[in-house]
């Protein structure tokens, strides 16, 4: 049969629970989590200079941008996206990091300096596949995943290798998000060219359960960056919100923001009122990004 091209969904919302069809692609909104920011950005013709880098213990040296990075006279960049949005591939969905051009003021990553731990919630459903995504410098990150169903919880433990070291492509557990990346100083000057990367960790739910939230515990030892997570949900998704979230401004029970982009006529996936224009170029802190596979 013929199938329909992929359907990308960018929305907010307040209070209202919106459910999605099963077997979406969910980015799981982390604004509550995350506590910094690690990458330099070039925001309305401006470097805005990253607060708490990737190594160093958060005073060493961040990420640009593409743009950031030719900015600064950088001829070959080894640099992140503008967007933030890394393609899909054979090895993992589509990924939106917490970052972007368009955006000079919200949070990026979260870091842990030393032992230490942090807890987000999920979009509640079944999931087949946790997608997360770190740094781990000063050597590798022995860090422990506590996964919480809605009657139980199971740990995972994952040795995160350091950002400089090359991943197996057999790995079933560690993937590359963005490989061999440039770092640069606090004053956005190149200090290594290549070679740095930001990795992926692939959970597997329970398949039977609705997943609820996740912990990242670490042990002493590295320096971790945490910068964003992804799940592939099995079952229909609510997402909310509470109603005058600083994210969504006052809440009024209505779908803030929605775009549909390559439909390829299949009309919109999603429909409600308040509707408002939302592009990833502009996506608020808090929104959730939901790309909805092909149907069959």
């Amino acid at each position: 049969m013929k199938r329909i091209p992929l359907f990308s969904v960018l929305f907010l919302i307040t209070s209202a629970c919106v459910p999605l069809r099963a077997d979406t692609v969910i980015q799981i909104p982390l604004a509550s989590t995350l506590t910094t920011r690690s990458v330099t950005t070039l925001t309305d013709g401006k470097l805005v200079t990253w607060l708490i880098g990737i190594d160093g213990g958060g005073g060493g040296n961040g990420y640009l941008t593409t743009a950031a990075s030719l900015f600064v006279g950088d001829k070959a960049p080894h640099a992140l996206p503008d967007s933030g949005i890394i393609a899909a591939n054979a090895r993992h969905p589509e990924i939106v990091l917490n970052y972007s051009n368009a955006n000079g003021t919200g949070n990026q990553t979260r870091p842990v300096n030393g032992a230490g731990d942090f807890t987000f919630a999920v979009p509640q459903a079944k999931y087949s596949k946790l997608f997360l995504y770190f740094t781990s410098a000063e050597g590798a990150s022995s860090l422990t995943f506590t996964l919480t169903y809605a009657d139980s919880s199971a740990t995972v433990n994952v040795e995160l290798p350091d950002y400089y070291n090359d991943l197996s492509a057999t790995d079933p557990v560690l993937f590359y998000v963005v490989k061999d990346l440039a770092k640069w100083s606090k004053a956005n000057k190149m200090t290594e060219a290549t070679h740095h990367n930001i990795d992926g960790v692939e959970l597997h739910p329970a398949p039977g359960k609705i997943l609820t939230g996740v912990k990242v515990a670490k042990t002493l030892k590295g320096y971790l960056v945490f910068w964003g997570a992804t799940g592939i949900a099995t079952t229909p998704v609510s997402l909310r919100l509470p109603p005058g979230d600083a994210r969504t401004g006052a809440g009024t029970g209505a779908i803030r923001t929605l775009k549909v982009t390559g439909m390829g006529g299949a009309g919109p996936v999603l429909s409600g009122t308040g509707l408002e224009a939302f592009s990833a170029a502009g996506r608020r802190q808090g929104a959730a990004h939901v790309s909805v596979p092909p149907r069959k």
